[in-house]
């Protein structure tokens, strides 16, 4: 009795664990499991790249071809947004994965968009402006007198603007407000890098800069459509916000590097001995930080884990290179 008894708790356990993998809700892992490395996952990933994620790229380029064309970063950093989503969602297929690697290549085309500083602010205003109407649900004049760009970015905005509502309307709310933080703190980094003597400081430049960099919108979005209660979003908040700063200071470092003609958060605190240093030793403290405090929070490991994934992803990323950059 006492082995048939050990068998059928084996069988029960066995039987949890496959449904824990099916639905992506809970693993055995640590918050960092293993430092990761660029290469030996990329190598692992290609191999599903093929199989998988070539498709939605090729769908995407074709709805969208002026704003994916090899010609703009967007175009060039398509295969390493696929790269990204499949590290941080642990190889997830599926409408949700891809409704994230979408959302992820309209925030990189709206980057390309508001950081050429060709693209004169009044029109990029206006761009923030209907999508603010978008959001709301509001009605937009014709604007099919602007650029092919803009209409795309646009269009782009109401596809994705329908899938959160289809798949995840009782959160759709909070998406919004997400949305609407990124798009406030994109134009307003616009106003200071083409004011180039305008003064601001280190703190307020953290603050905007981890809403501009777009993690909290992709993570918002992430979660919303995992269906991730309202209770724990909230819990989760002040870990999006330290995963954010570390993403923001991660691809400064890059933008440093590479000299760039704007403002990063290395040339802000250029009056200390050694700036890169600095930024790099607090991006490792803030990192410190974020994986003590998911430690702290009682929610599903699969929550942690997927934030921890995200944040070693973009350190170890931006050290070395961009989303630009074939492997």
């Amino acid at each position: 009795m006492a082995t048939l008894s050990r068998q059928k708790q084996k069988s029960s356990q066995k039987s949890q664990t496959n449904k824990n993998v099916k639905t992506g809700k809970t693993k055995n892992y640590s918050i960092s499991e293993q430092k990761f490395k660029i290469k030996p996952n990329f190598q692992k990933f290609e191999k599903e790249y093929f199989a998988y994620y070539e498709k939605q790229v090729k769908e995407i380029k074709s709805k969208y071809p002026e704003i994916t064309k090899k010609t703009r970063r967007t175009g060039k950093a398509l295969k390493n947004i696929c790269f990204f989503v499949w590290y941080y969602t642990q190889g997830e297929k599926g409408e949700i994965s891809n409704i994230l690697f979408k959302s992820s290549v309209l925030l990189s085309a709206q980057d390309d968009f508001l950081d050429n500083s060709k693209i004169d602010n009044l029109l990029k205003r206006k761009f923030c402006f209907i999508c603010n109407n978008l959001f709301d649900g509001k009605k937009n004049k014709s604007h099919s007198k602007q650029t092919v760009q803009f209409q795309k970015l646009i269009a782009f905005w109401e596809e994705i603007i329908k899938d959160i509502k289809r798949l995840a309307p009782k959160s759709y709310e909070r998406w919004k407000k997400a949305a609407k933080q990124m798009n406030k703190a994109m134009i307003e980094e616009c106003n200071y890098n083409k004011s180039k003597n305008q003064m601001i400081s280190f703190e307020e430049y953290k603050e905007r800069g981890s809403f501009s960099i777009g993690a909290i919108f992709i993570w918002t979005t992430y979660f919303i459509l995992k269906k991730t209660p309202v209770n724990v979003l909230k819990k989760i908040k002040p870990v999006f916000l330290s995963g954010a700063l570390i993403a923001r200071l991660s691809n400064d470092i890059l933008s440093y590097r590479k000299k760039k003609n704007k403002i990063n958060a290395v040339n802000i605190i250029k009056g200390k001995k050694n700036p890169e240093k600095y930024i790099l030793e607090l991006i490792k403290k803030e990192k410190k930080v974020l994986d003590k405090n998911l430690k702290k929070l009682k929610i599903e490991k699969w929550i942690k884990q997927t934030i921890s994934r995200a944040c070693e992803f973009l350190i170890e990323f931006y050290k070395k290179s961009d989303f630009v950059k074939n492997y």
